[in-house]
């Protein structure tokens, strides 16, 4: 299997972490959508290959079958079972085996000496307790005790216990992590289009444990489901598949009659309840594109794969980001003939953690709609940043705008910068110089360690972003990432004056993704297979 290179980056990250056999458990963070099954299939295989056993934990039957089916596919030669009721296999002896939690933790000494486990959606591991998942670790920890564990995940945080990596959590490190701004930037991932329609008052909703209480939901959610539906289909005429998530079962039965009677295609209910052959049924015609309408409750959130999702309506509410996250991340997949995935949220959502794209979504910033294009963005932004609502308009002349040519790169260094007479307590800056034709032809400094939310360290930001980094680094982080050639550099600059400024500004045009992010031979290419020196 030819992985991308933040999938290879990822194997390349926890098999040196296990070599090394440095201390804890490490996490690897990829978003929905970006294929973490192949880095489940190729860590395993290569485990498997050196000779080593190799077992993948899920907590879902679909994910059992989807890892099952992966693995078998890369390594048709190495012998791979699975312990799973759902899919009614038992094979605990197998060279690679892929297991669902439920049918595994009362026995896993019967799973005998596993070299490496792998946990697929380790956000479902609570922080402490003796529950499923660590109990049937300290099991096989206790066959053996040199077993390694890695955790994959979209979301690396719980409503109840906040970040799974450090503190009570099981895993001590994040070891890999690609955003998804990143992967959408460079095509691996659909683009996200968020709207805030007017729905139902989540502050009626009763709370209990930080999440709200789903018949509380459905209660307040119901009467506003002729209102919700209308505008749903409205918004979505031009969409060939969109996944409904509701509160509860009468609110999904409700939503679906609706449907059924504003919209000329046919609509289906997925519910805990339903038998395993329905709803395998329901999913394909889904996936094959002759089912436009999919209601859901608390099914589809986590291991359910269809590319073809353009359109995703968000009619329950929820105060965990995880789980907002993995329902807005049913349409991240990329599909031949999809430019995008719509979300619709109805639940205060949007308001509540910010859109999936945005790299601040689940901080503890407000989120506000903009008024003017309904766009959602941070309260504190001078100015709605997608159509400039808000912002005061200088009632000076426009200062006079002085442009450079274009000149073409061929060379960016980049220095930590400490300006003249800076006292201790100073930020360092970023000092980026573009060179061409033997010359320097640009330099910027850009305010990576100013404070988080001032304006210089927001420019600072948007700049990062625009160079394939969508998370907040300081200035020697990255220097290191501008040596390594991992910062997506400008193929053309050009200086600017503005208003008799002393110091131009530089703007850039063709950005292109470094070497790495092409698909070129890289570090991250696995050149050895060491996985028998740790175990």
């Amino acid at each position: 299997m030819d992985l991308r290179w933040y999938q290879a980056g990822a194997v390349s990250a926890v098999r040196q972490h296990v070599i090394d056999r440095r201390d804890g458990d490490p996490l690897v963070v990829l978003p929905t959508g970006a294929g973490k099954t192949a880095v489940i299939a190729t860590l395993a295989a290569e485990v498997a290959r050196a000779g080593r056993r190799c077992l993948v934990l899920s907590h879902r039957s679909e994910l059992v079958d989807q890892s099952l089916r992966t693995i078998r596919v890369i390594a048709p030669e190495i012998d791979v079972g699975a312990v799973s009721a759902g899919l009614g296999e038992d094979s605990p002896k197998s060279q690679i085996v892929v297991a669902q939690i439920q049918s595994v933790f009362r026995r896993p000494e019967a799973l005998g000496s596993i070299a490496l486990a792998i946990c697929d959606e380790a956000h479902m591991i609570p922080a402490d307790g003796d529950g499923m998942w660590r109990s049937t670790i300290e099991g096989l920890r206790g066959v053996n005790p040199r077993m390694a564990v890695v955790g994959l995940t979209a979301t690396p945080y719980r409503l109840d216990s906040g970040p799974i990596c450090g503190g009570h959590g099981m895993f001590s490190e994040i070891v890999y992590e690609v955003g998804v701004q990143t992967l959408i930037q460079q095509g691996y991932l659909s683009k996200i289009l968020s709207v805030q329609a007017h729905g139902f008052d989540a502050s009626k909703i009763q709370v209990r444990g930080g999440e709200y209480v789903a018949s509380s939901a459905e209660k307040v959610a119901i009467p506003a489901v002729e209102t919700d539906c209308r505008d749903l289909v409205d918004r979505t005429r031009d969409r060939r598949s969109v996944l409904v998530f509701a509160c509860g079962i009468d609110h999904a039965e409700r939503i679906a009659t609706t449907l059924r009677r504003m919209s000329a295609e046919r609509v289906e209910v997925i519910v805990g309840g339903n038998l395993m052959t329905d709803r395998q049924r329901i999913v394909a015609d889904f996936r094959a594109g002759s089912l436009k309408w999919l209601v859901n409750v608390e099914v589809l959130t986590t291991g359910f794969d269809a590319p073809n999702v353009d359109a995703v309506a968000l009619m329950r509410p929820t105060m965990s980001p995880g789980l907002y996250y993995q329902m807005c991340g049913r349409g991240l997949r990329i599909c031949s003939g999809k430019e995008d995935c719509l979300v619709v949220d109805y639940a205060g959502n949007l308001l509540r953690h910010g859109p999936i794209d945005d790299p601040r979504m689940g901080t503890s910033i407000e989120w506000t709609l903009c008024e003017v294009c309904g766009a959602i963005h941070p309260a504190d932004a001078r100015a709605c940043p997608k159509c400039n609502a808000g912002r005061k308009q200088a009632e000076k002349q426009k200062p006079e705008r002085i442009e450079g040519d274009w000149r073409v790169v061929d060379q960016v260094l980049y220095y930590q910068h400490t300006k003249r007479n800076a006292g201790p307590e100073d930020p360092k800056t970023l000092r980026v110089e573009y060179y061409g034709g033997g010359e320097r032809i640009g330099r910027e400094w850009v305010c990576l360690n100013h404070r988080p939310g001032s304006f210089p360290h927001r420019k600072a930001l948007d700049w990062l972003r625009a160079r394939g980094i969508d998370e907040a680094i300081t200035v020697a982080e990255a220097v290191e990432l501008g040596i390594a050639g991992q910062i997506a550099e400008p193929g053309e600059v050009r200086e600017v004056w503005i208003g008799g400024s002393d110091f131009p500004i530089v703007e850039c045009r063709a950005v292109e993704p470094p070497g790495e992010l092409q698909g070129e031979p890289d570090e991250f290419a696995p050149q050895t297979n060491d996985w028998e020196v740790p175990f």
